[in-house]
């Protein structure tokens, strides 16, 4: 009696349409940043209008065989999908492996052709894919490490600190140095090297400083690289650089992405040729003048309109939780810790 009246009363969802399906499966693989199995596709899916799993894979596989899908390797015995081809999905990893650094040609397809989601891939295909990215110089052709023969690529100009770090690496490999060793090895460097510094550089730099209150941020290309700590001593000290209300080197007036583009550049105007500003120094400017959301907010914005370029850190769980706060978060949960700007060629 009790099953009889369970029966009649319990509610019996419509068969899902196959065309309002598939535009869902689509929405879902559109926002996705890698192909993705059909659990996990069903998991996305409105529960109302989720299909039993044998009537969504003919969907898919349907889409499939008309050219509206792709299908790729199976992963942990899971059919995989995504609404871009393979060639696609290879020209996206060659870009992400990049992001932690450059790296030689060979590395790079190496780590490429070892996906399990590009297996099969061939690898003309994918050479062609790289040679797409440097033709139109979204990856860039660097100059080799020191004692290195093999050109880099890498996703942005030569940075100095890069091939330091790797000569570093190799000198404390050879002798045996341990890491604490290395560091307060290049502590000593860099104090002997400050001290061979000519007299004349902190009169110069000063110099450079109260002329680059009147000149116009062009002229910025031969200004010597004053460091945001020197650059901020320097405008407390010279009655010709008026200090900020809240912060020293920041116009408290204007509109908020002006003055965080005028902060990058007090930071260090090489920003405006190359050179990046970590987002931690210059949030560091703004803490009294917008709060996270606003400081994030505007740099998204900026970036957006490409007034300025944001690089993506890819290991934000290597850090602490009070660390990633400093950095830069977007809607997709990325994480950016230095900016720069677009080359102005």
């Amino acid at each position: 009696m009790d099953m009889a009246h369970d029966v009649s009363t319990a509610v019996v969802l419509p068969a899902a349409n196959p065309a309002e399906t598939l535009a869902i499966v689509r929405e879902i693989l559109a926002r996705s940043a890698e192909p993705l199995g059909l659990k996990a596709v069903a998991q996305q899916m409105p529960a109302a209008a989720r299909p039993a799993p044998e009537p969504l894979a003919e969907v898919v596989q349907e889409a499939v065989r008309a050219g509206q899908l792709f299908e790729y390797p199976a992963l942990r015995g899971q059919a995989t999908f995504w609404d871009r081809a393979a060639a696609d999905y290879a020209t996206l990893r060659l870009r992400r492996l990049l992001q932690s650094g450059p790296r030689t040609k060979s590395e790079l397809l190496g780590a490429v052709r070892g996906l399990k989601l590009l297996d099969g891939f061939p690898k003309a295909a994918l050479e062609r894919a790289l040679d797409d990215l440097l033709s139109t110089k979204v990856i860039q052709k660097l100059p080799s490490f020191v004692g290195a023969r093999t050109p880099l690529l890498s996703l942005e100009p030569a940075r100095s600190p890069d091939y330091l770090r790797n000569a570093f690496e190799k000198v404390a490999a050879k002798l045996g140095l341990s890491s604490a060793q290395l560091v307060n090895d290049l502590s000593a460097v860099t104090r002997d090297l400050a001290a061979e510094l000519p007299e004349s550089v902190p009169s110069e730099r000063a110099r450079t400083v109260e002329e680059r209150g009147n000149a116009p941020l062009a002229a910025a290309e031969n200004d010597l690289p004053v460091s945001g700590e020197i650059a901020a001593d320097e405008a407390i000290h010279d009655e010709t650089i008026p200090a900020a209300a809240d912060k020293p080197g920041v116009e408290p007036g204007g509109d908020l992405d002006t003055r965080l583009i005028q902060g990058a550049l007090e930071i260090n105007p090489r920003v405006a040729h190359g050179d990046m500003v970590l987002v931690a120094e210059l949030r560091g400017r703004f803490d009294f003048q917008a709060d996270k959301d606003e400081f994030d907010k505007a740099l998204l914005r900026l970036a957006g309109q490409r007034r300025i370029a944001l690089h993506r850190f890819d290991r934000p769980w290597l850090i602490s939780e009070a660390e990633r706060d400093q950095l830069v978060r977007d809607d997709e949960d990325y994480f950016y810790n230095t900016l720069s700007f677009p080359d102005p060629t």
